[in-house]
């Protein structure tokens, strides 16, 4: 495998997909940059799970 070779994978309930399609690892790329950059930070994250927790 070349340093620069890009691999996708998505594991679920059954094991995992793996792809090193350009199309799909660029399709992942871009989804991932948008969760991550809608995320909360780690602190609020815990704040969060925290307050959801509480009023399970």
């Amino acid at each position: 495998m070349q340093p620069d070779h890009r691999v996708v994978v998505s594991n679920h309930a059954l094991g995992a997909v793996y792809s090193d399609l350009a199309e799909e690892v660029d399709r992942c790329t871009l989804v991932f940059k948008r969760l991550q950059a809608v995320a909360l930070p780690p602190e609020e994250s815990v704040a969060f799970i925290q307050r959801v927790a509480g009023d399970l």
